[in-house]
């Protein structure tokens, strides 16, 4: 797999929905046109062309909500325009509560022109999805 960071917002956002949220492509049978994702229930969750946290901040933040529900605290942090954003994840479960980021350790951090990539990066890191 190549870096995350040169992923497309198409590719990332694939990525999400099948490694990070666990949905998988419902494709049609006529022919095979990937159509939505689904859960393990198979039912319809998004159709493919429109979930897109990868460009979407109300997408983005789906895949907060998941990664918290799995167990980590999160931070988000924007900057002037022209700047990076900046997103990262902890799995609370090794650091103490109510203590400042550094020195625990973050498991998952992307640094991104827009914090709906940045999100989407720091979260499939801090699952164990690798670059390169």
């Amino acid at each position: 797999m190549a870096d995350l960071t040169e992923l497309s917002n198409e590719e990332l956002s694939a990525l999400v929905a099948t490694r990070l949220m666990g949905w998988v492509e419902y494709l049609r049978p006529s022919d095979h046109h990937k159509v939505w994702w689904s859960d393990e229930r198979r039912l319809a969750i998004d159709f493919v062309s429109h979930w897109s946290p990868a460009t979407r901040i109300d997408h983005a933040w789906e895949v907060v909500e998941k990664v918290r529900s799995d167990g980590f605290e999160y931070h988000v942090e924007g900057t002037s325009a022209g700047g990076y954003n900046s997103a990262a994840f902890r799995y609370m479960k090794e650091s103490p509560a109510f203590t400042c980021w550094p020195p625990y350790p973050i498991h998952g951090s992307g640094f991104q022109d827009t914090a709906p990539r940045a999100i989407c990066l720091a979260a499939l890191r801090a699952v164990g999805v690798e670059d390169g």
